[in-house]
């Protein structure tokens, strides 16, 4: 038996054979967006945000760590834009870590030529501007807050009985915080008079990032010297000691270009070289890729379409951890890109665009940017969900 088909049946077969496989490909290959879940306003009645936050961490579901000004750190709750938890330097007693830190740096002196400052001396020497502390940034360590901040440790040069001059050195050191954020321990960058340092040799360099991890800490190594003796190295371990961090080793990972002088002005307020841990692994990013930091080993190939105009500032994986969940600074645009990058695929499935200034901070699938509004003069926490559409 023969069957004639007339044109149109020809046509409606072939239609209907093409929305059964569209559907078929739906059903498979998901799309992936970033939707927007809420905005709030931050609520700044009784404390203002004093300067432009370094970083936004996230702490859980509802709660956002921010540095406000020079010796406060605020939770806020992301729902309402409410502060509900304000760290005060004076909570973490700096003042005795002050005074017992000029102590022990003080027996670095073999002479009394030079001499440390009390809060008193520095008074009297017209240098009260100077502040005693700072705070830089907040990390999450698995729920566990890492604040880095720097004491300013004042001293004087005498040349017999007159005074030289009054010198001022910054230490950066870590505080670690249980999770109700009371502090468990100090971590010393080092002891050793900043002029007594030999600079040629490897120094930590934690304004960049770093991970802690029980006696050891990753973070950046310093990039003064010849690159001979680094092998243009980014990353390097650290024991921790009682004196201070003590090199241990070089990690095989190579500083990117883009943290050249060219960038610096960006980068001095951001994160250029951001270190994350997750579960019993360690990442980092140099910029352009992302790697796993004991091994060395790159993970995803494709991160930024243009690798002469973008840099990397900060990244999470999704729960299932078929996803990366990163930021980038497109120096072009002079714009904040969030961006969703399928690690199967291997290739960025969904971006979104931001001004420049704004902090993204990523938890599980969520998403937080904190951005200023010029009309209104007011930060905002929009909340963002990474979703399959």
């Amino acid at each position: 038996m023969v069957i004639l088909l007339s044109v149109n049946n020809i046509k409606l077969i072939c239609l209907v054979v093409l929305l059964f496989f569209c559907s078929c490909i739906n059903k498979t290959n998901k799309c992936v967006g970033i939707c927007e879940l809420r905005t709030v306003v931050v609520d700044e009645t009784d404390l203002l945000i004093e300067r432009q936050p370094y970083s936004v961490s996230i702490l859980n579901d509802s709660i956002a760590c921010l540095i406000v000004n020079d010796q406060q750190l605020v939770l806020y709750n992301i729902n309402t834009g409410i502060p509900c938890k304000i760290i005060d330097s004076t909570s973490i007693d700096l003042s005795k870590f002050r005074s017992e830190l000029i102590k022990e740096k003080q027996k670095y002196f073999k002479e009394n030529d030079y001499n440390y400052l009390s809060d008193k001396e520095v008074e009297d020497y017209n240098s009260a501007a100077l502040p005693k502390y700072l705070f830089h940034s907040l990390i999450i360590q698995d729920s566990t807050p890492f604040l880095l901040a720097s004491v300013f440790t004042p001293y004087i040069k005498r040349n017999k009985d007159t005074l030289d001059f009054v010198y001022s050195e910054s230490t950066f050191y870590i505080v670690e915080f249980d999770k109700e954020f009371n502090s468990k321990r100090n971590i010393i960058e080092s002891l050793v008079p900043h002029h007594l340092t030999d600079f040629k040799k490897p120094f930590s360099w934690l304004f960049q990032g770093f991970i802690v991890d029980d006696s050891l800490v990753y973070t950046n190594v310093n990039s003064e010297g010849r690159v001979e003796d680094y092998n243009n190295s980014l990353s390097a371990v650290y024991k921790i000691t009682p004196n201070g961090l003590k090199f241990k080793a070089f990690l095989d990972i190579k500083r990117s270009e883009k943290l050249s002088e060219k960038y610096q002005n960006y980068i001095s307020e951001s994160t250029p070289t951001p270190y994350l841990k997750k579960g019993n692994k360690f990442f980092v990013s140099n910029g352009s890729h992302l790697f796993e930091l004991i091994t060395g080993k790159r993970i995803a190939n494709n991160l930024l379409s243009d690798e002469e105009d973008k840099i990397i500032i900060n990244f999470d994986f999704s729960i299932n951890k078929k996803y990366m969940l990163y930021s980038c600074y497109d120096t072009v645009k002079n714009k904040i890109f969030a961006v969703v990058y399928d690690l199967s695929l291997d290739k960025i499935v969904e971006k979104k665009e931001f001004e420049k200034y704004t902090k993204i901070a990523f938890f599980q699938n969520n998403m937080v940017c904190l951005e200023f509004n010029d009309k209104n003069e007011e930060y905002r926490f929009n909340t963002y969900r990474m979703c399959d559409n």
